[in-house]
């Protein structure tokens, strides 16, 4: 962990990571004493967030078994446990389902009979023509987040079908129980292909869930496969690509097909030499995704989209703006 980059060390999500595996390993010397206290602090929040998240997905999971719903532990609920082994060390922003676009309405149906509500539903990009997934807020517990994905992306012009997902689905144990869960090559592209869609800096814990990944699935040539025929290769391989020259002893990059050297050159350009320093501005993320679309008609629809999107939220605004005041 200390022979990672600086700008990655020095990225708050990683904390939780840094400190437990330095404490595993009996290491906690290396850091500084306030360095230590910091880290403690950051494990320990991360332990508490997350131990509530994975409690309320067991009953989400537990409920959508007992009404005969399928659902998909997706990323970190399932990643905490079943690689890291360690539910501190993954951080998790909220927690995220796979459902079929089909039982959408009966997995909002099971969420609210667990005391869940819809949130954003009035908003543009939650529309299903800008978004992906459909979010929930424990009622509660405001600071816990449910998406319930029904798509895998919406962005790069890439096939985001979860069918596939479910068609493919392995079992392992989760919570004390076996439950079905995205097989890894499937969890390896989403990974990859869901970072390049934030221009890689939003979050930096993905470099290591692919590294971990990687290890399960045994290599990404599945996946890399399953990224051509959705038309994601160029997201997936730059994925890759960037997380080998960040964890070299973990991650091989696939090699490099037509057209990648110049995706990389116009990246660096664009997101500067440290993707994963800072998250990226808006308008650099929305260039990045450009460049990572793999044919030039979809980036310029997904361009006009964006725009279309940008002007529907501005329209709402200004309808907000003009709306009455009540008495």
């Amino acid at each position: 962990m200390l022979g990672l980059p600086a700008h990655l060390r020095e990225r708050r999500e990683l904390a939780p990571l840094l400190y437990g595996k330095l404490a595993a390993h009996d290491r906690l010397d290396a850091l500084s004493p306030e360095a230590r206290t910091i880290g403690k602090r950051a494990y320990l929040g991360s332990l508490a967030r997350n131990l509530r998240i994975l409690g309320r997905a067991q009953e989400i999971l537990d409920g959508a078994e007992a009404a005969g719903l399928p659902i998909l532990p997706y990323k970190g609920v399932l990643f905490a446990e079943a690689l890291y082994g360690d539910p501190a060390l993954r951080p998790m922003v909220d927690l995220d389902l796979l459902v079929r676009p089909a039982d959408v309405d009966r997995a909002g149906t099971l969420m609210r009979a667990l005391g869940f509500r819809r949130t954003f539903a009035d908003q543009p990009r939650f529309s299903p023509h800008h978004a992906h997934d459909v979010s929930f807020t424990d009622e509660h517990d405001a600071d816990l987040v449910v998406e319930v994905h029904y798509r895998l992306y919406h962005e790069l012009g890439a096939d985001a079908t979860v069918e596939p997902l479910f068609e493919r689905a392995t079992s392992t144990i989760l919570f004390g129980r076996p439950r079905r869960v995205p097989a890894w090559d499937d969890h390896l592209l989403a990974v990859a292909v869901h970072a390049a869609t934030h221009a890689f800096g939003d979050q930096p814990m993905w470099p290591f869930d692919v590294a971990l990944l990687l290890a399960r699935s045994g290599g990404f040539e599945r996946a890399l496969d399953e990224a051509g025929r959705r038309r994601a290769g160029a997201p997936f391989r730059a994925a890759l690509r960037l997380a080998a020259r960040l964890l070299p002893s973990l991650v091989a990059a696939p090699p490099a097909r037509p057209g990648d050297r110049v995706r990389d050159l116009l990246l660096a350009q664009i997101l500067g030499p440290d993707p994963l320093a800072a998250p990226p501005e808006r308008v650099r993320s929305l260039l990045a995704r450009a460049v990572l679309t793999e044919r030039p008609r979809d980036a310029a629809r997904e361009v006009v989209r964006k725009a279309g999107l940008r002007a529907e939220e501005a329209a709402a605004w200004l309808r907000g703006r003009a709306a009455p005041r009540p008495e």
